[in-house]
């Protein structure tokens, strides 16, 4: 059972983590789209 647990918190972690760096990945993208609009004007 503790393995389990274990298994299952380590695959939460993993998760945690990729969904931490998409939203990082977007706000880059938002920020540049940003960053290129603002130059366009």
């Amino acid at each position: 059972m503790a393995t389990n647990m274990r298994r299952i918190n380590n695959s939460w972690i993993e998760l945690e983590r990729k969904a931490q760096g998409r939203v990082c990945w977007l706000l880059l993208v938002n920020g540049l789209c940003s960053i290129g609009n603002n130059r366009r004007k």
